[in-house]
């Protein structure tokens, strides 16, 4: 019994005390479903969506002008709290950051506008978002 009890102790506590890897996977659950929501947004709507990480920060804006011109300064509505902008910050000591070009344009058809894929990592966790169709997904 006390052997368990130390096999606890010393495996499964510091999991639990350990927030920094519970504020990592939350922000990286937030990313993931705002890339895809950028993505799912300019399908629906018919106009691009833009995606910028910058400063450990993302931020999602639409062309104001019209769908295919102008600059993204249309400021996104978060559904979950109908703020405007749409955008979030990765906690103190995490991490976030994209290769491959920033920013991200999906265009109506949900493929990004160059065509390029990016990776998107967050903390130890990462996920990518494939040029030629748009789709984000988990890198394993």
């Amino acid at each position: 019994m006390i052997g368990i009890a130390g096999l606890l102790a010393a495996v499964a506590i510091p999991r639990f005390v350990d927030t920094q890897t519970f504020r990592e996977r939350g922000f990286y659950d937030e990313a993931f479903s705002a890339a895809r929501y950028a993505q799912k947004l300019a399908v629906a709507t018919g106009c691009q969506v833009q995606l910028t990480i910058s400063s450990g920060t993302y931020t999602l804006n639409r062309q104001a002008t019209t769908c295919t011109t102008g600059g993204f300064s249309g400021a996104v509505v978060n559904p979950g709290t109908g703020t405007a902008p749409f955008s979030g910050t990765a906690p103190d000591g995490v991490s976030f950051t994209m290769t491959g070009g920033n920013p991200v344009v999906f265009d109506a058809l949900g493929k990004t506008t160059n065509g390029a894929t990016r990776e998107v990592t967050v903390g130890s966790r990462k996920f990518e978002i494939v040029g030629a169709t748009g789709y984000v997904r988990p890198v394993p």
